[in-house]
C-alpha cells in the first residue's frame, strides 16, 4: 500500500507540519519547519501516495446557510449570497466550499479569500507538495454529538457541532472556554503536547462545569489526533475552481510517469476509436474494463460513471469542449521532455481553469529554467514556481497553460 501524509500548513507563521504514515499504518516521518525543510528532508526518499492537507480553523470563516434545494448546483450559486453579511470582504474575493447538510437542514460552509488560499497552494507547491484534499483541524477533532475540547501544543480547538467550531491560541483560550453555557456537556481531550497550560485549562473546565466536563489525557500529540480523524470531516476547501484531479507516481507500478501517460493516451486512443470497429466484439470487454480502471486511476473522485468514453471526452476536451484540455495542454508539454534530463514526478490538472503543474527533478535550476523557456518558445505559457536544492538533484514545479 502507498504511503499517506497529512500535513498543517500555518500562513501566519510559514510552517509546516507533517507526518507520513507507510502502507502499514506505522508512522514513518514527522517534523516540522518551512515548506522547503520538508522538501529537503524528502528529497531523497522518493515516496509517493496522497497528501491531505489541513488549515488552521481561524484561518477560515465558517458558517452555514439556510438554502432548501438539494442541487448542488443552485446551492452552488445561491451560497455566496447568502453569507454575504458574514464577510469581512467582497463576495468576489471569496471561495466557497460546501459541507454536509446538518441536522437543522441548514448547509455547512466555508469561506476563505482566494488569494490567501492562493498563497497557501504556491507555499505548499514549494515543498513539492499537490494536496488532494485540504480540510480544517478544527473539524477533525474527535466529535460525539457534545462540546468537544481538544487541548494540543499552543492551540486550542472547540468543537460545537458536526461543521462548527473555532481554533485560538491556548493564551486566548481561557476566556473563550469560559463562556460556555454552565449546563453545556463538554468531553476534553488533553493531548500529550498540551503541557502546563492545557493543565491550567482542564482545571478551569472542570471548575466551570462543576466537574462535569468529562476529561481524556491522550498519549497521542495533538497533529496525531487530528490526523487519526481527517476523515470525520466533510467539508474539503478544494472544490469547484480548486478541485484538482491528481496522478501520482504510485499509478504506475515503477514506470516512468510520462511512459505511463504515453500509456493512458494510448488506451484512450484504442477507446475513443472503439465505436468505429478498430476491435473486435471479443475484445470490447476486456477493453471496457481496462478503460474503467485506467480512468477510476486518473480521476479518483468521479463517481458512478457510466458512459466511460463520453466523460474521458469531457476531461479531454477541458469538460464543455474548450480549448485548454488535458490532453491538449500535456501534450503539447511533455512532449519537451525527451532529451532534456528532466524527470516527471507528478502532474496535476485543474480542469476548471486549464492549469497543468508538473512536478520536476533535474540535475541543476539552469535546467528547469531552459525547459520552462522552451515551453515559452513553443507557444505555451510556463510559470517556474519555487525550486530547492536537495544534494545533487534540484525539485521544482512548472505551471503550464495553453495560451
Amino acid at each position: 500500500m502507498p504511503d499517506r501524509l497529512f500535513v498543517r500548513y500555518f500562513p501566519e507563521s510559514d510552517s509546516l507540519q507533517w507526518l507520513m504514515y507507510d502502507g502499514e499504518g506505522n508512522v514513518k516521518l514527522r517534523g516540522e519547519g518551512p515548506p522547503e525543510t520538508f522538501a529537503d528532508r524528502t528529497a531523497e526518499m522518493n515516496w509517493s501516495g496522497s497528501v491531505s492537507a489541513l488549515l488552521p480553523g481561524e484561518t477560515v470563516l465558517l458558517t452555514s446557510a439556510d438554502i432548501p434545494t438539494r442541487q448542488r448546483r443552485q446551492i452552488q450559486q445561491a451560497v455566496p449570497y447568502m453569507v454575504e453579511d458574514d464577510l469581512a470582504t467582497e463576495v468576489e474575493q471569496c471561495h466557497f466550499a460546501i459541507g454536509e447538510r446538518l441536522p437543522d437542514g441548514e448547509i455547512s460552509v466555508a469561506a476563505i479569500e482566494r488569494g490567501t488560499l492562493d498563497q497557501i497552494l504556491e507555499r505548499l507547491s514549494a515543498a513539492g507538495l499537490a494536496p488532494g484534499s485540504m480540510k480544517l483541524d478544527t473539524l477533525c477533532v474527535p466529535f460525539d454529538g457534545t462540546t468537544s475540547v481538544l487541548i494540543e501544543h499552543g492551540r486550542v480547538h472547540v468543537k460545537t457541532g458536526p461543521a462548527s467550531g473555532l481554533s485560538l491560541e491556548t493564551a486566548l483560550a481561557g476566556t473563550a472556554l469560559g463562556l460556555l453555557p454552565e449546563d453545556a456537556a463538554v468531553s476534553v481531550v488533553k493531548c500529550a503536547d498540551g503541557g502546563d497550560a492545557g493543565e491550567v485549562l482542564v482545571a478551569q473546565l472542570e471548575a466551570e462545569t462543576d466537574g462535569a466536563a468529562q476529561v481524556d489525557v491522550s498519549d497521542a500529540e495533538g497533529f496525531d489526533l487530528l490526523c487519526a480523524n481527517y476523515g470525520q470531516s466533510e467539508l474539503d476547501l478544494l472544490q469547484g475552481e480548486y478541485e484538482v484531479d491528481e496522478v501520482t507516481a504510485d499509478d504506475i507500478n515503477g514506470w516512468s510517469l510520462v511512459w505511463k501517460l504515453g500509456v493512458a493516451v494510448f488506451a484512450l486512443q484504442v477507446l475513443l476509436f472503439a465505436g468505429e470497429g478498430l476491435y473486435l466484439g471479443t475484445m470490447a470487454d476486456q477493453y471496457d474494463a481496462d478503460a474503467r480502471a485506467l480512468y477510476a486511476r486518473t480521476f479518483p473522485k468521479d463517481r458512478n460513471v457510466r458512459d466511460v468514453r463520453a466523460r474521458w471526452q469531457s476531461h479531454l476536451r477541458g469538460g464543455g469542449g474548450e480549448e485548454g484540455g488535458f490532453l491538449q495542454v500535456f501534450g503539447a508539454a511533455v512532449r519537451h521532455l525527451p532529451g532534456s534530463s528532466l524527470d516527471a514526478q507528478n502532474v496535476n490538472f485543474n480542469e476548471s481553469r486549464g492549469d497543468l503543474i508538473l512536478q520536476l527533478e533535474a540535475p541543476r535550476s539552469e535546467q528547469l529554467v531552459g525547459f520552462s523557456q522552451t515551453l515559452g518558445d513553443a507557444g505555451l505559457t510556463a510559470e517556474i514556481g519555487t525550486i530547492n536544492q536537495a544534494e545533487d538533484q534540484v525539485k521544482g514545479s512548472i505551471k503550464v497553460r495553453l495560451q
